[in-house]
């Protein structure tokens, strides 16, 4: 059962650690969509989202050369979404297996301290002699 709980820990941790290392590459990552606004014959390309309900633009650029950079961004930026709505189901998952394994040692604990009923051990009067 100790293999099994310490089993359970190292997973936990180890998705708790990649949930801070997707947590602040996400930070850094584009968030919105892209739009394309037209000013005279000349195309701007923007990164708009929305902070506290109001819309945010973030300028790209002129010309299309930054755009390939800012579509890897928002698609990873997906990707990582993704990723961590799948570490947060696993944690869920270890939280109730980690439960179990305490309700069970919990449960077992006074076995594995007291010797078994009517056994030399058990009896008060017995003396170990060295």
């Amino acid at each position: 059962m100790d293999k099994i709980c310490n089993a359970i820990l190292e997973t936990k941790l180890e998705l708790l650690e990649s949930k801070k290392s997707y947590q602040e590459e996400i930070s850094t990552l584009y968030k919105g969509t892209i739009r394309t606004k037209r000013i005279g014959s000349n195309d701007y390309f923007y990164v708009e989202t929305t902070e506290k309900r109001k819309p945010i633009s973030k300028y790209l650029g002129k010309d299309k050369s930054c755009l390939p950079e800012a579509i890897r961004q928002l698609e990873r930026r997906k990707h990582i979404k993704e990723e961590l709505k799948r570490i947060e189901l696993d944690l869920k998952t270890i939280e109730k297996f980690q439960a179990l394994a305490d309700k069970h040692l919990e449960k077992n604990k006074d076995s594995l301290i007291s010797p078994p009923a009517g056994s030399e051990l058990s009896s008060p009067s017995t003396k170990i002699q060295i």
